[in-house]
């Protein structure tokens, strides 16, 4: 082997190491030997195998490995691959109400210029220096300076936004009163929580400044046409402090809507300040979209999962989900995803499922099933001194660590020639 696990870093020496290997390729039938029955042929990163007769032996599937799932880890795939369906349902809804295009190809935009601080020559999503315009107000006219205050400027702010609209279901063709839905005020526990979140790296504090949709509402549009209809009147007769079109960039869990932060000017309580100023939160919503995303509970799929992953911000957790997605391309993510993978001969879904089951779930020995056979994968296809049988190695010891007591140093590998 080209690659000699330390026994300082994990506590496992090599002996140990070849033991528990052989003994996980004797559980599955698709282990190395199988592999060659055949002569596999390489194409990109995935190994098939050529057209030769095998034996009954070789062409025996792996032993069902669903006895050996934990009952968590089985909820957790049936979830998961329940969400991935959700994905796939509000997509194809959107591709019947947008067959030509023109809700993914509508352009919005803020019409409130984003000033930066000198020093800042860019300004970023979650992060930088942003003009304290922008930032919410209280009822004095500055900055907030607690979730309190923003609390307060919201209570202040609502029956201003309710008469903005009221303007905008009159000047719309069609739009009726009815389809506008007022949400309650963000609680101020969630306030806390999407302010540490998301904006903790935003200046000028405090964060809780920065946080949009304590007042919000919803328009539930019954057509395309009405949907842009709405955002063109929006464009004419509002201060859009952000516009997003979800159309175009969905979010994680595959919802699509267009989204508004736009700024009310409200009179100032005291006779010092003629005004301050609220940013409201204002989504459009296709009604057939609107309603099929309750129905499925799309984001209840996504809230179950996110504590499995590492980090709650959308980017990471979209990072995770898009592994995810691509171990789930041929098949489902159920009891049966260990059997399907391991039948692939694709490495690369072997390493990606088996990052799942020792990160997040954990599920060591299976883990361990699937890193043995992409090693011996990557061995036929790059030789044993190549840098990913190294890395595959590099994991499995990682492995065998955290199952025998949770040692999470990083294993050292000795690569042949080096």
């Amino acid at each position: 082997m080209g690659c000699t696990q330390a026994k300082a870093a994990t506590g496992v020496d090599s002996a140990e190491l070849a033991s528990t290997s052989n003994t996980t390729a004797r559980t599955t039938s698709t282990n190395l030997s199988a592999v060659s029955s055949g002569t596999p042929r390489v194409v990109g990163r995935r190994i098939r195998r050529s057209k030769t007769p095998r034996s009954d032996a070789s062409t025996a599937k792996p032993e069902s490995t669903a006895s050996t799932i934990r009952d968590d880890t089985s909820i957790f795939l049936q979830t998961l691959s329940a969400y991935f369906d959700c994905r796939k349902q509000l997509k194809a809804e959107a591709d019947r109400i947008d067959a030509k295009g023109k809700l993914r190809t509508l352009r919005v935009s803020a019409n409130v210029r984003q000033y930066v601080h000198k020093r800042h020559k860019s300004s970023a999503n979650t992060s930088g220096s942003l003009s304290i315009s922008r930032q919410q107000h209280d009822i004095q006219g500055q900055s907030v300076k607690n979730v309190q205050d923003l609390l307060d400027a919201a209570a202040f702010a609502t029956p201003h936004f309710k008469r903005f609209l009221n303007k905008l279901v009159d000047g719309v063709e069609d739009v009726r009163r009815s389809q506008v839905l007022i949400a309650p005020a963000k609680q101020a526990a969630r306030i806390n929580e999407k302010a540490v979140n998301d904006y903790s790296e935003r200046e000028p504090n405090p964060a809780e400044s920065w946080v949009y949709d304590v007042t919000r509402a919803s328009l539930i549009c019954t057509s395309a046409r009405q949907m842009r209809r709405v955002a063109k009147w929006l464009h004419q007769n509002s201060q859009i402090v952000v516009a997003k079109n979800r159309f175009k960039n969905p979010t994680i869990s595959g919802y699509r809507d267009i989204l508004f932060v736009v700024k009310i000017y409200v009179p100032a309580k005291d006779k010092l300040h003629s005004y301050f100023d609220h940013m409201c939160e204002l989504q459009i919503h296709h009604k057939r979209i609107w309603g099929l995303n309750h129905k499925l509970e799309s984001h209840k799929h996504y809230e179950f999962f996110r504590a499995y992953f590492r980090g709650n911000d959308e980017e990471s957790v979209g990072k995770r989900l898009e592994d995810l997605e691509a171990i789930n391309a041929k098949g489902r993510l159920d009891e049966s995803v260990l059997e399907q993978v391991l039948e692939s001969y694709d490495g690369w879904r072997m390493r990606r499922l088996a990052r799942l089951f020792y990160e997040h779930l954990p599920e060591y020995e299976l883990a361990l099933m699937l890193l043995y056979q992409a090693r011996d994968l990557a061995i036929i296809e790059d030789g044993d001194d190549h840098i990913h049988v190294a890395a595959i190695q590099n994991n499995i010891g990682y492995v065998l660590g955290q199952r025998e007591g949770g040692n999470t140093s990083q294993p050292f590998c000795i690569m042949k020639g080096h």
